[in-house]
């Protein structure tokens, strides 16, 4: 085994209780490598020395104030969060003329194009003529389905937050 991976058998092993199948791999390797065998020593060390240092408590004022600065943050974070929600959600709403426009112009390019569709045949090859009017019918499909989405990502991504 590399180096690394009996490292990290020797952090697991402080950790849990391993095989004997490993720990015998362990011991094995560290007969060899006295790097690994200081790696041990040291994080035997580490350990000790965590055990022994001083538990620190915090005095009740300081877990009062803490508690008293958190709440006071969070209500302020619901309360921002709660104002621009009801403004995005109001201002965000798609305009009605926005949807007058597309349905207009969704009647103009029905009304060019389903004259056009009678004279594709799909068993010849596409002339252009049949490629312009499919062509036409996706990029306003496409058109007419991302304008509002794209609308309201606007809206929100230049909302002022300096008035909330």
């Amino acid at each position: 085994m590399k180096c690394k991976e009996i490292q990290q058998l020797i952090i697991d092993s402080s950790e849990e209780e391993l095989s004997s199948c490993k720990l015998a791999l362990i011991e094995k390797h560290l007969q060899i490598c006295s790097n690994c065998a200081a790696f041990r020593d040291d994080i035997k060390n580490i350990r000790a020395n965590l055990k022994n240092l001083p538990v620190f408590k915090p005095s009740p004022d300081f877990l009062k104030q803490t508690q008293s600065r958190c709440q006071t943050e969070i209500a302020k974070a619901h309360t921002v969060d709660h104002k621009f929600s009801s403004r995005v959600s109001s201002s965000s709403s798609i305009p009605s003329y926005i949807w007058a426009a597309l349905a207009v112009l969704t009647s103009i390019t029905a009304l060019f194009i389903l004259p056009q569709i009678k004279n594709i045949n799909l068993i010849e090859p596409l002339s252009f003529q049949s490629i312009l009017v499919l062509s036409l019918i996706i990029q306003n499909t496409v058109m007419l389905f991302f304008t509002p989405i794209l609308i309201k990502k606007y809206r929100v991504k230049n909302h002022d937050f300096k008035q909330i």
